[in-house]
Formats: structure tokens, C-alpha cells, sequence
């Protein structure tokens, strides 16, 4: 590193220009100009540039050893062997003589900045950051984490996860289980690692809190080869998870920072800032239905109760507006309940669309003793954008390697997939067809990539991106390519609560008769039942009170007999009372309006008002006339 003896200014003795960046499969390198005014050589210890990246990061390239510079412009490549993706500004430059140090700095110096894409090599460790696929309903929402060494290794170090969103919270954790597997993960191991959560004073510019404070949660990591993957859960609760269409304060920004020391004692960092979309697209809205089974079948012979049959409606939503393939719904049973029937498989294997629904029912069977009857739901899904990018990015990770452009393929992959989540690609289209149009992907779509890339790699990758679009003008779904991308799929599950102890009254009016004449009268039956188990856990008889009303309109329905009446029921009772209806116009007449409500229960209960027929036809009478015609 720098020494910390005098500091001097590089110009005017020293000329500085920032020529072009070296890519190379190892490391990186940045070559540099350096014009001396001496007349005689000059002799250095090192030289260490620093460029500022996207998150404030400092990334050090050096030329360690002693160098010479020349009178006149003398060219050096300043090398690193780890660098982070992104997009990098020069900062400053040093060059260190003994206790003597010469220095540009790019803000505000006479130097000219410079930006730089810079491509992380193929031989550094990797990380990623996503939210687990599973959006549990109930429970709290996890990060995962996967570390890939590629050829790195690691004896010690430590992960940590900073957000600083108003509402997030880490559980408390003693420990925490990590999966380590090779490359190909044909042989797995787990290791609980120690945890330690702190709360820690925000100072990245780049994560806006709301409050001054963040969670940070801190994880030792477990020693590591070349090759291998290391991944590991985080849960955490989000009090704003919302299942609606995305909006601005669902995206929050998550940062990763990995620090690690390899095995030949070379320190490294990685740093990884992620915008998370905390929304869901989908939505589950349970609707639950109880009917009495009784001994015999009978219809309203009220023996001993001894089953209670449920009608599961769950409607699910679409609320997003990338469409979603649903793949699977699993229903899971608590113990004493029993699944009757199922909705058929084409029911669910669909595809749902912008505010679209599909409806499933479930009919169960569950035993009246039971008191914790539950119904697990689990929602097996996957976005339409997730599957073209998987195809896309597959054929293009394919170009880029056959053109030499490897180290491309993660900055073209990430900015694949922004494009299709904004709608740049038509995601319904998708769905019908089962093919990814590319008319509105071109090369022009990714030339801000490429912006600080030299002239003739812009050329290169234009070039490439160019051909691929042309040669690719539609991409067919395939399900060995969805096979190999499993990780994309997502699932939701719901826990529904079935009712044992609830009251159910249904009250029905029954006309004796579909049609008659006018003026004639039609005798009607009203029976209220009252069904359901009984909410007492001592067995006494609960009663409730309830009053029922009959209007059959001004103009259309005389009644006569007990248009009204106040009543007590118990659970299992029937009450039938009798009208008498009268029509005072022909036509189609709608029957009377039944309407029932309860004055006083024993629990919440709700009313079903059953209708056997909409209306009634009345028909003008019949009169008839004689005509007798004399022969003419």
C-alpha cells in the first residue's frame, strides 16, 4: 500500500492519461500513460490506482516492484485479480518513491476522470442475493444467499446483509444451517454456523433510510475449496408485504458484503447491492362453506349428527401484471379431515393474467369431534418474464461464449431480465403462443451497457447481440430448458382454518305450484333449519332468536297467513310456517323476498337464503265467446 510519508502533486512533473482497459481471464488491467518532464530516468517503488464503483466502493489496482519511467511517455498496465461488476470512476492515482508520494487525484484535479465497465474474472468468487421462492402466506419471507468460489477458496470470513427499511426485522437466530456442495452438487454436507444480529448507523449513500438506524445480521462463514457452492436461508418479516401490483416503496435495496482471506493469505471483499421487489402476484382468498351429514341421508331427518362435509372455495388472483403459469396446487390435510373430491388438474395448470382468477373447490369431510380442523394450501407458480429471460439468456450466454465475450454474459443476463419485467417483450403473447417474440429486443436495447467500452468492443458486442436477434426472431418455450431452471418456480401457500363449532340457518320459501291463473291462490311453505354444531363444550342446548320477514310488493303478491314472525331455535331444530300467496298481475312475478336475520346467537352464524324458483308465470284467465253465422 501507499506510504504515509510526504505527499506531492503528480503534475506538473508527471503527466497522466487513463488509456484503455485490459480484460484477461485472471485479472483485470488498466493501462496508463505516464509523461515525464525529467531529462533522466525515474526510479518508483509502486503505483496504485483506486477507481470509485456504483456503491462507493474502492477498487485498488497496483503494479507491485520497482519501475523505471523514462523521459517522454512511458506506458504501464496497472493489473488486479478481483473486481466486482459494475461501472467504475477513476479516483485517484499514487506513486510511491520511498517516504515520497506523488498523487492525481480525478475529482476536482487536473487529471481527467474516466468510467470504466468493469467485468468481475471468471476465477473470483461470485454471490447472489434473492428472495426464497416460497411467499408463505403466514410466515416470515427469507433471503437466499449462494456463494460460489469459483478459484477461490476460503479459510475464514464473514457474510452481512444491511437493510434499512422501515418494517424489516431479523428473528433472533443462534445459528443457522448452510448447505456446501460442489459445483455440480453430486455430494452435499450441511454446517451450523453461529449467528449474531447488530444494529449498526447506515453510511452508504446509496441506501436512503428511514429512519437512522439499519439491521445488519453478521454470519461467519465455514471454510471452503475452489469450486464449491455455499448456500444459506435468511428469514426475516416485512410488515408492508403486499400482494398487490408493484408500487415505488415495495423495491427496497438489500446489500451483501462478503470479506474473506484465502489459503495463500490474500484478503478480499465482495460487496453486492440488490433492489428486492418485496411484492407477491398472486393472492389466495379462501371462502369456506359447512354442511351437515346426517345418519340415514335423509334430507331433513335430523338424527344424530355425526360428520360435518366442507366446501372449500379459494379463488385465486392474479395481481400483478406479469402474467403467472400456475403449476401445482397441494392440499394438505390435518389429521380427522378427509378430502372428498378435488377440482380437476386443467382447473389449475393454467395461465392466470393481469387481474385474472381461477377458482378451485375442495370438498372435505371432517370428524364433528375435531377441534383443530386445518387445510393447508400450497400454490406451485412461475412468472412468464422468468421463463423468456431462462430462454433468452440461455441462447445468449451461448453467443456471447462462441464470440469471445464471455466475461459479458452476467451484465447482458441482468439487463435481459430488467427489459422483460418492464413490458419491453409482450408477456401475453406468451402465454398463448408458447414462444418469445424478440421484435422489440435489438442490440440498440443494450448499447447503455457498453457506453465505457472501447470503440471496437462496442463493435464486438453490437455485432454479436445484432446477429443473435437476427438469427432468433421467435424463441419456442421448452420444458427441458424450464426443467433446468427450477429455481425460478415459485410457490404460495395458505392455511385455512375449517369451522367446527359454527351455526348455519338457511331459510327457504317453497311454492307449491310453478305457474297459476290470476285471482287463484298458491299455497307456499317457509322452513327455516338451523344446522351445524352445537358451540357449547358441556353439550347444553345453545338457542338462538331470530325473526323472519316476507314483503311480496305492493302491486304484485297479496299474502295471506304469517308474512312475519319472531322465533327460538336450537341447532338441529326446523320451524315450517305457511302463506298463502295471491297474484295481482299476470306475468312473470318474482316470488316474495324471504329475509331472515338473527336478534340473538351464541356465536357468529351465518344465514343462507335458499331460492327454489326466481318466479312465478300468471296467467290471464280464459273467457270464451259464442258466434253463430246464418247461411247466406
Amino acid at each position: 500500500m501507499a506510504s504515509t510519508g510526504t505527499t506531492q502533486p503528480l503534475s506538473p512533473m508527471f503527466a497522466l492519461t487513463i488509456l484503455d482497459k485490459i480484460d484477461a481471464a485472471e485479472m483485470l488491467g488498466i493501462e496508463v500513460a505516464l509523461d515525464s518532464t525529467l531529462t533522466q530516468d525515474f526510479s518508483y517503488d509502486q503505483i496504485i490506482l483506486e477507481l470509485k464503483g456504483e456503491n462507493n466502493e474502492r477498487l485498488v489496482q497496483l503494479v507491485t516492484g520497482e519501475g523505471i519511467l523514462a523521459p517522454g511517455i512511458n506506458k504501464t498496465t496497472l493489473y488486479c485479480d478481483h473486481a466486482e461488476t459494475g461501472d467504475y470512476t477513476t479516483q485517484a492515482l499514487t506513486m510511491t518513491v520511498g517516504e515520497l508520494v506523488f498523487k492525481a487525484d480525478f475529482e476536482g484535479g487536473s487529471a481527467k476522470p474516466k468510467t470504466f465497465r468493469i467485468s468481475a474474472p471468471e476465477s473470483s468468487l461470485s454471490a447472489s442475493l434473492s428472495l426464497a421462492s416460497s411467499d408463505d402466506i403466514d410466515t416470515a419471507t427469507r433471503f437466499r444467499v449462494e456463494i460460489c468460489t469459483r478459484k477461490h477458496t476460503i479459510v475464514e470470513g464473514e457474510a452481512s446483509l444491511v437493510i434499512s427499511t422501515e418494517g424489516v426485522t431479523f428473528p433472533t437466530m443462534e445459528s443457522i444451517e448452510m448447505t456446501k456442495s460442489d459445483v455440480d452438487k453430486t455430494s452435499t454436507s450441511t454446517t451450523m454456523i453461529t449467528m449474531a444480529v447488530v444494529v449498526v448507523v447506515v453510511d452508504t449513500v446509496h441506501m436512503t433510510p428511514t429512519t437512522n438506524e439499519s439491521m445488519e445480521l453478521v454470519c461467519p462463514l465455514p471454510a471452503c475449496d475452489s469450486g464449491e457452492l455455499c448456500e444459506w436461508f435468511v428469514p426475516f418479516e416485512h410488515t408492508r408485504l403486499t400482494h398487490k401490483v408493484k408500487h415505488a416503496d415495495q423495491y427496497e435495496q438489500v446489500k451483501l458484503l462478503i470479506t474473506y482471506t484465502t489459503r495463500d493469505d490474500k484478503s478480499f471483499s465482495f460487496s453486492l447491492l440488490e433492489t428486492m421487489d418485496f411484492s407477491v402476484p398472486l393472492s389466495m382468498r379462501p371462502i369456506v362453506y359447512s354442511l351437515e351429514k346426517h345418519n340415514g341421508g335423509a334430507r331433513r331427518a335430523y338424527a344424530r349428527m355425526i360428520a360435518t362435509s366442507t366446501l372449500v372455495k379459494v379463488d385465486i388472483i392474479c395481481d400483478g401484471a406479469v402474467p403467472v403459469r400456475m403449476l401445482s396446487c397441494t392440499p394438505s390435510l390435518s389429521e380427522g379431515v378427509r378430502l372428498l373430491n378435488e377440482p380437476p388438474t386443467s382447473a389449475y395448470q393454467s395461465i392466470l393474467f393481469a387481474q385474472s382468477r381461477s377458482a378451485l373447490t375442495y370438498r372435505l369431510e371432517q370428524d364433528a369431534s375435531d377441534a383443530s380442523a386445518q387445510m393447508t394450501l400450497q400454490v406451485r407458480y412461475r412468472l412468464l418474464s422468468d421463463e423468456a429471460a431462462v430462454h433468452v439468456n440461455v441462447l445468449l450466454e451461448e453467443a456471447l461464449e462462441a464470440a469471445g465475450l464471455a466475461q459479458y454474459k452476467w451484465l447482458v443476463i441482468e439487463h435481459t431480465r430488467s427489459l422483460l419485467e418492464n413490458a419491453v417483450v409482450d408477456l401475453n403473447a406468451i402465454g398463448l403462443i408458447d414462444a418469445i417474440s424478440t421484435e422489440h429486443l435489438n442490440a440498440a436495447s443494450y448499447a447503455p451497457l457498453f457506453v465505457h467500452e472501447s470503440e471496437p468492443l462496442q463493435r464486438r458486442l453490437t455485432d454479436c447481440l445484432t446477429e443473435f436477434f437476427k438469427e432468433h426472431p421467435h424463441i419456442p418455450i421448452k420444458q427441458d430448458i424450464l426443467d433446468e431452471a427450477a429455481s425460478m418456480n415459485r410457490s404460495l401457500t395458505c392455511n385455512i382454518t375449517l369451522p367446527t363449532r359454527q351455526l348455519i340457518t338457511t331459510a327457504e320459501l317453497i311454492p307449491a305450484c310453478r305457474e297459476l291463473v290470476i285471482e287463484e291462490s298458491c299455497s307456499c311453505r317457509i322452513v327455516i333449519m338451523q344446522t351445524g354444531l352445537a358451540p357449547s363444550a358441556d353439550g347444553t342446548p345453545m338457542t338462538s332468536e331470530l325473526s323472519f320477514d316476507l314483503d311480496g310488493g305492493r302491486e304484485q303478491w297479496i299474502i295471506a297467513g304469517q308474512k312475519r314472525a319472531r322465533f327460538t331455535m336450537e341447532p338441529g331444530q326446523t320451524r315450517e310456517f305457511t302463506v298463502t300467496l295471491v297474484p295481482m298481475k299476470t306475468g312473470l312475478l318474482p316470488v316474495p323476498a324471504l329475509r331472515l336475520r338473527y336478534l340473538a346467537a351464541p356465536c357468529p352464524a351465518p344465514i343462507a337464503h335458499v331460492k327454489h324458483m326466481a318466479d312465478i308465470l300468471v296467467k290471464p284467465k280464459q273467457h270464451g265467446a259464442s258466434f253463430f253465422l246464418d247461411k247466406l
